[in-house]
């Protein structure tokens, strides 16, 4: 579901989850910040632009998330509750390289 910006980005802190794409954006409302967090990595030190890519399909596409979710996430913490099945195996590649794709486009605009 998407996540509109208007009076919830004016007013609080938002957290928004893209696991398509393994990434995690983080909202500052005083500062009017925006912090990417990848899977398993620490928050980046530079902030996002506004008009990045990833972060406006994570609007789009994303799912807003708590701030324990997002720190779990940003830890290393348990990703996927599913278990890993044969399936699973057979798509990994997929995911690998659509990952890979997105840090390349996020890290070179």
């Amino acid at each position: 579901m998407p996540v509109h910006k208007g009076p919830t980005f004016d007013a609080r802190d938002v957290y928004i989850d893209d696991p398509f794409e393994e990434v995690m954006f983080r909202w500052e409302h005083q500062t009017r910040k925006i912090c990417v967090c990848f899977y398993g990595d620490r928050e980046s030190s530079e902030p996002v632009l506004h008009d990045n890519r990833l972060f406006n399909d994570a609007l789009l596409y994303g799912d807003e998330i708590g701030r324990l979710q997002y720190g779990l996430k940003e830890r290393g913490g348990k990703l996927d509750p599913a278990p890993i099945t044969a399936s699973a195996h057979a798509t990994a590649p997929k995911k690998i390289a659509c990952n890979s794709i997105a840090r390349y486009l996020y890290c070179h605009p």
